[in-house]
């Protein structure tokens, strides 16, 4: 997609943006350093310098692991919580 976007002119490390002052979480539970978080809210994306922009919505439970580390919070395996309690039940 890189290599479309650059034969188009956009650089999108250069001119890539988002803003994510109207997304909000509330930590719904937390279990060691399993947290189940909430995420709601609308976020804005854009390339600068160009007329795209896009407001993506968000309203979702998710899980996070805390690495204990680096004291980071990261996504286990890129799943939502309803995908894990899929997995959990195959």
């Amino acid at each position: 997609m890189s290599k479309v976007m650059k034969e188009r002119g956009i650089d999108y490390f250069e001119q890539s943006y988002h803003d994510f002052k109207n997304v909000h979480y509330d930590v719904k539970q937390q279990e060691s350093n399993l947290f189940l978080v909430t995420v709601s809210g609308s976020a804005i994306a854009g390339f600068s310098g160009t007329d795209f922009e896009t407001t993506v919505e968000a309203n979702g439970d998710f899980f996070l692991i805390k690495d204990n580390s680096s004291g980071e919070f990261c996504f286990p395996n890129q799943l939502k919580i309803n995908a894990l309690n899929s997995a959990d039940n195959n």
